[in-house]
């Protein structure tokens, strides 16, 4: 898990870092550890619940929102 965070983060970062206007990019790149940080206060089950859920509802909307176009042969 960990080889796989570590080479996500360049293309994580390079993302963030186009997307994110130059003033903002500082509290651009906090979000995810103060987030952590913010589960494990109250917690770190309920933020592992809770990220679950969201991943499984992103994962529905995907499923119903993306559609594969018609290939015509």
């Amino acid at each position: 898990m960990s080889f796989f965070n570590a080479s996500m983060m360049p293309a994580t970062n390079t993302l963030i870092a186009l997307n994110v206007s130059r003033d903002r990019r500082g509290t651009a790149f906090m979000v995810g550890p103060m987030g952590a940080a913010m589960f494990a206060r109250f917690s770190l089950k309920a933020g592992f619940a809770t990220v679950g859920v969201v991943m499984l509802a992103l994962a529905a909307l995907v499923a119903f929102a993306v559609r594969e176009p018609m290939v015509e042969i």
